[in-house]
């Protein structure tokens, strides 16, 4: 064994180690716990910070430089997510404007009123009905039903309710060819409105009787000579299709656009966020509607974005992120400590290296004041779960001293001396130990041999020549987590030099 070395590489059992982090599961779940209370503590306050820095930015308005500033700090692709988040909110705004005033959105599609009206027309000329029947319908979509019918539901003109109000008329004709015979059959024309709700069904049905006469005077001079008489009027209560279609769609759309840019949103940073909060204030204040499809409030509006913007709380999902990195980081410094230690671990590791006799282990759970600390980080259960074969002191050292005594009666030399050498100050576990073993070797050495425990550095052994021939027959005692690489390659150095016998060694902790 005085020839070997120790071998550069050093192997990690990662049975041992998982063993190791069970026997120190209090000190583990300590480290996680407070990990479990550091991760989301830290998310918290900068979610908190980020939340501050959106309210501020809804709350106040931000001058033309803060808002450069913060364009600033965006890259191209976050410009460009930003550009169409915008885009789509504008969009938004507009369909949520149209949904607020159109009268469509106030009428039940499942049980609409009608007003229908039937006019025929007599007295005109084959060749003209067509561009006569077209110029009715243009016209009274246009201008000639849509205002009068506007006044006499009572709504503004100044404020573009015609538009709205011309959805829900309809105007066609039939009957009508472009030929130069007579016209068959006679040309018709047809007018619905659909009522929106409290309407007056008579006021509206005058208007358009007084609306179609005044026109059919107009025409008559213009177009083509021609009468026109009114063939029917009713009202009716109906599913409308055609609405329904329409109201779907229309809720779709917004849905969509919802969607889409909660979405984009979500991934947005602060700055994104602030700049997106501010162009879409100024785009809701020109149009007067939020996106939600309320009439715009400046401070109600800066209210309820404000209460959107969820308040930062402690996350449960960071809470087992930080458990668990503090239990990976835990077992990453265990792992570094023992390549980087250069320690003994299980004992083995000399065996493995040199190939010498490993005669005996010895593990005791830590005792003592100086073993406190060791007694609060280690779990004495577990502990001797895992040594479980090398924990019984008495049994160990009678069994190890027999080993000995067996592998001096062997040798061929004629050593008179045996020494168990301990090259650090060992621990109360570790003395007992090698006293035990004393104990047993001592009534069993062969005759004219004489044993000698002790402990001495390899600095120590290294300048007394006399105490190195003195030694004999040498069993090293290995300190597991105490004995580093870097002493036994001294001593195996040292024991090369001076033709030291290291007949084997026994490990303990």
């Amino acid at each position: 064994m005085n020839n070997k070395k120790i071998s550069e590489e050093i192997e990690i059992d990662l049975l041992d180690i998982l063993w190791k982090l069970l026997i120190q599961w209090r000190p583990i779940l300590v480290v996680g716990i407070i990990f479990a209370l550091l991760v989301p503590s830290a998310k918290f306050y900068k979610d908190r910070k980020a939340v501050n820095l959106q309210k501020e930015a809804i709350t106040s308005q931000l001058s033309e430089e803060e808002l450069q500033e913060l364009e600033n700090q965006l890259d191209d692709t976050q410009k460009n997510n930003l550009n169409i988040a915008v885009t789509n909110a504008r969009s938004l705004i507009q369909k949520q404007r149209y949904r607020m005033n159109s009268f469509l959105t106030k009428i039940d599609p499942y049980n609409a009123r009608t007003l229908n009206l039937q006019y025929y027309i007599t007295d005109v000329k084959a060749s003209e009905a067509v561009v006569l029947c077209e110029s009715y319908v243009n016209q009274l979509r246009q201008t000639e039903l849509v205002l009068p019918l506007t006044k006499v539901m009572g709504y503004d003109l100044n404020k573009g309710d015609t538009k709205y109000v011309s959805e829900l008329l309809s105007v066609s004709y039939s009957g009508a060819s472009q030929v130069d015979s007579k016209v068959m059959p006679i040309p018709m024309l047809n007018i619905s409105f659909v009522l929106p709700t409290d309407s007056d069904a008579d006021a509206c049905q005058k208007a358009i009787v007084d609306s179609v006469e005044k026109l059919q005077k107009s025409l008559d001079k213009t177009v083509a000579t021609h009468k026109i008489k009114l063939l029917a009027d009713y009202t009716n209560r109906s599913v409308n299709t055609d609405l329904v279609s329409k109201l779907d769609n229309s809720q779709n759309e917004v849905n969509n656009l919802q969607t889409n840019i909660s979405n984009a949103v979500s991934g947005f940073s602060v700055q994104q966020k602030s700049l997106y909060e501010s162009q879409v204030t100024e785009l809701e204040e020109k149009y007067g509607v939020t996106t939600d499809g309320q009439e715009y409030d400046k401070e109600a509006r800066a209210t309820a974005s404000a209460n959107k913007i969820l308040p930062a709380s402690f996350s449960a999902k960071f809470a087992v992120v930080g458990f668990v990195l503090g239990v990976f980081l835990y077992a990453f410094i265990l792992v570094m400590l023992e390549i980087l230690g250069r320690k003994l671990v299980t004992g083995d590791e000399l065996g493995n290296a040199t190939g010498a006799n490993c005669f005996g282990k010895y593990f005791s759970y830590p005792a003592g004041n100086g073993g406190f600390l060791r007694r609060l980080i280690y779990s004495r259960r577990l502990y001797n779960i895992y040594h479980r074969k090398y924990v019984q002191l008495q049994d160990s050292a009678e069994c190890t001293a027999a080993k000995i005594s067996t592998a001096v009666s062997l040798m061929d030399n004629d050593a008179q001396n045996v020494t168990l050498l301990s090259l650090e100050e060992l621990d109360v576990g570790c003395g007992s130990y090698v006293k035990c073993i004393g104990d047993h070797f001592k009534s069993s050495l062969p005759e004219g041999v004489s044993y000698e425990a002790m402990t001495k550095s390899v600095e120590t052994l290294s300048v007394k020549a006399d105490l190195i021939r003195h030694l004999g027959q040498v069993v090293l005692v290995l300190q597991c987590g105490k004995t580093s690489y870097e002493t036994l390659e001294k001593f195996l150095e040292l024991a090369g030099e001076y033709d030291i016998d290291v007949i084997g060694y026994i490990a303990a902790e």
